[in-house]
C-alpha cells in the first residue's frame, strides 16, 4: 500500500474518532462507529489486495529467471556437447564458451562459479592430456559435477542421489560400452557401399566418405597390390592379402573429418600437426579433411611407409 493511501486513511480515522466525542447524540456516534468499520474494512482489503498482487508478481518474476536460467544452462550444455564431439576447442568455440560463461554469471552464486570453472579447466585439461582417448570416466564426473551445480541453482537441492556408488556405476557402463565398441569394431565390410551404411550410423559426412573412396582409387592405381580391409573404425591398405605386419596405410574416419596415422619415426620427418596418443605410443596421428591436404601432405608419407614395408616383407 503506497504511504499517501495509508496517510489519507489515518486521517479520515482520525477525523471519525473526534467526530464521535464531538457529539454526544446517538445518530452521529453510530454513523462514525460506522465510518470507522467501513474504513477499517477498507484498510484490510487494500492491504490483503496490494499483498497478493506483490505475491503474484514476484511469483511471475521468479518463474522468467527459472526459464532463463534453464535456457543458458542448457545451451552450455550443448556447446560442451559440440566440443567434445570435436575433440577440440577452436577460436569461435573459445569465444561462445566466454560468452556462454558471462551468462551463467548472471544467473548463478559466486560459489558455484567457481566451482563450474573447476570442472571445465578439469574438462579442457583431459584435451590437453590425450585429445583422442579422453578417459571418460573422469569427463562424466566432471559433466555431473556441472549438472548438480545447475540443478542447486534450478531447485535448491540436488536431484537423483543415491546411495550407489557413483564411481561404480560409472565404470560398469563404460564397461559395457567398451566392450560394445570392440565386438562393433570387429564387423568387416567386402562392399564399399555397405561399408557406407555402416559410416552413415556414425554420423560421417558425405564429405569424408568422399575422400576415403579418392584415397582408395588413388593408392590402388599407385600400388597394384593393394588389398583393402574396411571396418566400422578402420579402413586399411596392406601389401597383398591383408595380414600381420603387412599393412603400410589406414585412415579412420572421424564424423567429418579422416585421422590418419603413421610410425613414429616416419612421420616426424615431415611437418604436420601430428598428436601423439597414448594409447599409441609409436605411432604420430594427423587430420585431414581435402583431397589436398591428402596429395601435398600425406601420400609422399604413404609411398615411403609402403617400400619400407615391403622391404621388410622380402627379407
Amino acid at each position: 500500500m503506497k504511504k499517501n493511501q495509508i496517510y489519507l486513511l489515518f486521517v479520515i480515522t482520525i477525523l471519525s474518532i473526534a467526530f464521535i466525542y464531538s457529539f454526544r447524540t446517538d445518530f452521529p456516534h453510530e454513523l462514525a462507529s460506522g465510518s470507522i468499520g467501513a474504513i477499517l474494512t477498507v484498510i484490510v482489503t487494500m492491504f490483503l489486495l496490494e499483498k497478493q498482487t506483490g505475491s503474484e508478481e514476484l511469483k511471475a518474476k521468479n518463474s522468467k529467471v527459472f526459464e532463463k536460467k534453464l535456457e543458458i544452462y542448457d545451451e552450455f550444455l550443448k556447446l560442451l556437447h559440440k566440443i567434445i564431439l570435436d575433440k577440440k576447442i577452436d577460436e569461435v568455440e573459445k569465444q561462445e564458451l566466454i560468452f556462454q560463461i558471462a551468462q551463467i554469471k548472471t544467473h548463478t552464486s559466486g560459489e558455484h562459479i567457481i566451482e563450474i570453472f573447476s570442472q571445465i579447466k578439469r574438462i579442457i585439461g583431459l584435451f590437453k592430456e590425450d585429445p583422442i582417448n579422453i578417459d571418460n570416466t573422469e569427463l562424466t564426473e566432471a559433466l555431473f559435477e556441472i549438472v548438480e551445480i545447475f540443478q542447486k541453482e534450478l531447485y535448491q537441492k540436488t536431484l537423483g542421489k543415491s546411495n550407489i556408488s557413483f564411481e561404480e556405476n560409472i565404470k560398469e557402463l563404460l564397461q559395457d560400452i567398451q566392450e560394445t565398441d570392440k565386438n562393433w569394431a570387429k564387423i568387416t565390410f567386402n562392399d564399399f557401399d555397405k561399408y557406407k551404411e555402416g559410416q552413415k550410423l556414425r554420423r560421417t559426412t558425405d564429405g569424408v566418405l568422399e575422400l576415403i573412396k579418392f584415397i582408395d582409387i588413388d593408392i590402388k592405381n599407385s600400388f597394384p597390390d593393394t588389398f583393402v580391409r574396411m571396418s566400422n573404425t578402420h579402413y586399411a591398405f596392406f601389401i597383398g592379402e591383408p595380414g600381420r605386419g603387412n599393412r603400410f596405410f589406414g585412415v579412420s574416419p572421424e564424423k567429418n573429418k579422416l585421422r590418419i596415422s603413421f610410425p613414429k619415426e616416419i612421420a616426424e620427418k615431415y611437418k604436420g600437426n601430428w598428436i601423439l596418443r597414448n594409447s599409441w605410443p609409436d605411432l604420430l596421428s594427423t587430420y585431414i579433411t581435402t583431397k589436398e591436404e591428402y596429395l601435398n601432405q600425406i601420400k609422399e608419407i604413404v609411398e615411403e611407409n609402403y617400400k619400407n614395408i615391403n622391404s621388410s616383407l622380402k627379407k
